[in-house]
């Protein structure tokens, strides 16, 4: 088994400062956007006073950032504290007396970018009148704005979570007489103008609300923070705390919270007669009507004539089923169960399917067995292995019951000293928690994993050791941590919650699927590890949506843990196993390009991805550090100070020119070839591969570049990737808006001197900044007006018109010159 481990060791040193988000521990309130929603009764505590001191704070999770939704709203018509999304914008703020002057009105609102569809965000607003009125809003638990507030009197109408409950006003306009937060380093605006009239539109939202919480205290920067993935249900004002599809809150007239509103519907049992067919949906299966598959309902499964089968997605608050009965999810599909589960039956996951248990506070209740089923991947051989975890506890989950015919079984003993495979023997299957499994007859067989599920959140502890050395001590990637990992739960989960989660900062932001090709030959085939990360995976198939039964490889930066939660499964997303194929996912592409490197029959990827959030140095979540052990077909990008990478993701591709330098390692000789093996970059930039040595640039949109490799090892310094902005040859005029720019063409053609977007002068040599030393700019007259370092770009939209040198030192001392004209 050694040479699964030579295939991962894939080193990491430097770790990224990245800001990762914490997320609530429930999904909470799953709003339908149509006719789901909560509302709290008037009530003296919250809406029926003149309020100078409040809090309202929660979690949200849109599924539409675009429509207009109300996520909260307490009064209506004349004095109203609310927020709601649109135009990809979440909007906080209050009014009274119908928002009549700018002393009656104020709102806040988020920048674009900052909301995202699927992701979590907490927001907050605070009033306080002490030392005066202000009205201050917070976004993911950091302040955004703090403005002169106002009190809102007495609003009756009601309290409406998830919709507006009554005849409310909104900003006139959302592009007008917005200004700028008084926070210098806030991207927020803010807004006292004007108010449209009273609208009775629902405004439904659709998606999740978590841990909303009303004080009638403004709660503090630190308060809001530290608190907002905790349940709180007691506190000093707390006047309303949200547990699920219900609202706990101090009803009119008491000094507790005892008052309970539930979401619409969720209260009403459906119960399961099954006395025509199978059809989960159809109202003749049961007493009385089926429940609205996409609200939280409460659902009881009898053991009638027959047994549900779920064939899509469907939500249901709370459920129950009982002895005798079965409830049969089928490939495709998707149970989610949000608030209780009681199982004294059977519930059965077919292949592709998936259960998803949303709550973290309320263990799963029964005598009852859940069947979860998974197929062995196909392979070539019977000596391949697959990584494999449990969905179901320890105690169930006997190998000898689940892999009765797979003659070896490892763990990889990550906090051992020498950190190599142990033989698992008869030990049973921890949660989350990988193994490599080889199985008989070429794989393709049935596994049933019988048991109860795990359930909330699965710490698994991870340890980083020093077994292994880099064959360069002058490698800092060359360290430690190799974990063998899986998938806990019974759905898919999703590697990007997972790794942008506050509680697994030490992991980093590199997964490895095992997707062996070749029975053991000494090194392994290079793609046997498929790799994934924020920026895309290795390969363009591969996603970060991570199966159930699916064990992977993760890498850690210090002894610590790894933490799953209820709120990293995802819906679907369920057939991904490797060793195996992808369906029903959707890669990462946008801004995305694979590279092959190929030597007859045998091929290695390259991902070069342009994102947001990614720098041009090394990114924990977006770079995957290149396997140093790779000697037979190494291909990689070379970042800054010599590393490698397999995946590199790169800022947003803005400017006229970006250089990615990629190198290569081999232990033949002989042809080989370069090519795009798939690409979604705009189509106003050309794609070019320079071979240095050959001083040969090759259009890889149009033709693959096959060339010869005399000498085995590696080679940092022959080619280059040139993504570059279709323009007009450097001979011709280049608009900088205000100016144009007249570069005329001497000396050499591996020289290049343009204006990009932002109009600053780059100064390239080989196409490439990092071959020029120094860059002096000199007017008709010989003066010398500017100089600056060739890795740096020389802003000119202050020159004067006329014609001007430019003069560059290359990093070998030879000496360049380039004339350019500019004109106002």
């Amino acid at each position: 088994m050694k040479f699964i481990k030579r295939s991962l060791s894939i080193l990491i040193l430097l770790v990224s400062q990245l800001v990762v988000a914490q997320i609530p521990c429930s999904s909470g309130f799953n709003a339908n956007g149509t006719n789901d929603y909560i509302t709290i009764p008037n009530t003296d505590a919250i809406n029926l006073q003149n309020t100078r001191n409040r809090t309202v704070e929660f979690w949200f999770k849109p599924d539409d950032i675009n429509t207009r939704q109300v996520l909260y709203e307490e009064g209506a018509q004349v004095n109203v504290i609310m927020f709601f999304i649109e135009n990809g914008r979440v909007y906080a703020g209050a009014y009274r007396n119908n928002a009549t002057s700018n002393a009656n009105r104020r709102f806040f609102r988020s920048a674009i970018g900052d909301i995202e569809v699927g992701k979590w965000s907490h927001i907050a607003l605070t009033l306080t009148d002490s030392p005066s009125l202000t009205l201050k809003w917070f976004l993911d638990g950091v302040e955004k704005d703090s403005q002169n507030g106002l009190q809102v009197n007495t609003h009756s109408g009601d309290i409406a979570i998830g919709r507006n409950g009554g005849n409310i006003r909104f900003p006139s306009s959302l592009t007008n007489n917005w200004t700028s937060s008084s926070i210098g380093s806030s991207t927020s605006q803010t807004y006292n103008s004007g108010f449209t009239g009273q609208t009775n539109t629902d405004y439904n939202f659709d998606g999740n609300i978590s841990l909303l919480r009303i004080w009638n205290v403004a709660r503090t920067q630190t308060q809001i923070d530290t608190n907002k993935s905790t349940l709180l249900t007691t506190g000093i004002s707390l006047v309303a705390y949200q547990e699920g599809d219900q609202m706990r809150y101090e009803a009119n007239n008491t000094s507790t919270i005892g008052g309970t509103a539930t979401a619409t519907g969720s209260g009403t049992t459906y119960t399961w007669s099954g006395t025509t067919s199978t059809d989960f949906g159809n109202n003749a299966n049961w007493v009385g009507n089926a429940p609205d598959v996409t609200k939280t309902q409460t659902v009881t499964i009898n053991n009638g004539s027959n047994n549900p089968s779920i064939t899509s997605e469907i939500n249901i608050g709370r459920l129950t089923v009982d002895a005798g009965a079965e409830v049969i999810v089928q490939n495709g599909a998707t149970l989610n169960v949000f608030y209780e589960l009681t199982n004294n039956g059977k519930i059965t996951v077919e292949d592709g399917g998936a259960l998803i248990y949303h709550a973290c506070d309320a263990a799963i209740a029964g005598s009852g067995t859940f069947d979860i089923k998974r197929v062995t991947p196909t392979y070539n051989s019977q000596y391949f292995y697959s990584y494999w975890s449990s969905p179901i506890v320890e105690a169930n989950a006997s190998p000898s019951t689940i892999f009765s015919d797979a003659p070896v079984i490892y763990s990889f003993a990550a906090s051992s000293e020498d950190s190599d495979w142990a033989y698992n023997g008869a030990a049973n299957f921890k949660p989350g928690v990988g193994y490599a499994i080889r199985s008989e007859n070429n794989g393709g067989q049935l596994r049933t994993f019988s048991g109860k599920i795990n359930e909330g959140d699965v710490k698994v502890n991870v340890f980083y050791s020093s077994n292994f050395e880099s064959e360069d001590p002058n490698n800092v990637w060359s360290t430690a941590g190799d974990n063998l990992v899986g998938n806990p739960y019974a759905s898919a989960i999703d590697w990007d919650l997972v790794i942008a989660d506050t509680d697994n900062s030490n992991i980093e932001g590199t997964i490895y699927f095992w997707n062996q090709n070749t029975v053991e030959t000494g090194d392994n085939n290079v793609s046997d590890y498929l790799q994934y990360n924020s920026t895309g995976g290795a390969s363009p198939g591969v996603t970060g949506k991570i199966g159930t039964g699916q064990g992977f490889f993760v890498r850690t930066t210090a002894n610590s843990t790894i933490t799953f939660k209820t709120t990293h499964q995802i819906a679907a997303n369920n057939n991904q196993f490797f060793k195996g194929v992808s369906k029903n996912t959707t890669p990462k592409k946008e801004g995305r390009s694979w590279f092959t490197f190929n030597r007859g029959d045998k091929t290695n990827t390259l991902l070069v991805g342009f994102l947001e959030g990614a720098t041009n140095r090394y990114d924990r979540t977006f770079d995957a550090p290149f396997d140093i052990n790779q000697k037979s077909l190494g291909f990689y990008s070379v970042v800054r100070d010599g590393k490698k990478a397999s995946i590199q993701g790169l800022p947003k591709l803005r400017r006229a020119k970006k250089v990615v330098k990629i190198g290569y390692v081999v232990d033949q000789v002989g042809e080989y070839s370069i090519g795009i093996q798939e690409e979604h970059i705009d189509e106003d930039y050309y794609i070019y591969l320079r071979d240095t040595e050959k001083k040969i640039t090759t259009d890889l949109r149009k033709r693959k570049y096959i060339f010869n490799i005399d000498s085995i090892g590696e080679n940092n310094t022959r080619f280059k990737l040139v993504y570059t902005k279709k323009r007009r040859k450097a001979s011709n005029l280049k608009s900088t808006g205000k100016q144009s720019v007249f570069v005329e063409e001497v000396d050499s053609k591996d020289f290049t001197v343009y204006v990009d977007g932002a109009k600053e002068l780059i100064v390239e040599y080989d196409f490439d900044v990092d071959n020029v030393k120094e860059v002096s700019l000199y007017n008709i007259q010989g003066r010398k007006v500017a100089t600056f370092s060739g890795q740096q770009a020389k802003n000119i939209s202050n020159l004067k018109s006329g014609i001007y040198i430019v003069n560059a030192i290359l990093i070998d001392n030879r000496v360049l010159n380039k004339k350019m004209v500019i004109s106002n």
